[in-house]
């Protein structure tokens, strides 16, 4: 038999009422991989010399 877990209610902002394991998915797939960081990371100083070069 499976563990049953507490009945507790989170939002997800399309259908209102999440249950456990979606609300553990969605926290999972937010979660940016280390491939992620290191591409934000390589990207970010482009794009902060075309924001000091923007007009303000």
């Amino acid at each position: 038999m499976s563990e049953r877990r507490p009945k507790s209610l989170g939002r997800d902002g399309i259908t209102v009422i999440v249950n456990h394991e979606r609300a553990l998915r969605a926290r999972e797939v937010a979660q940016p991989t280390d491939t992620d960081r290191d591409r934000a990371q390589a990207l970010l100083p482009n794009l902060l010399d075309r924001l000091a070069d923007r007009p303000r």
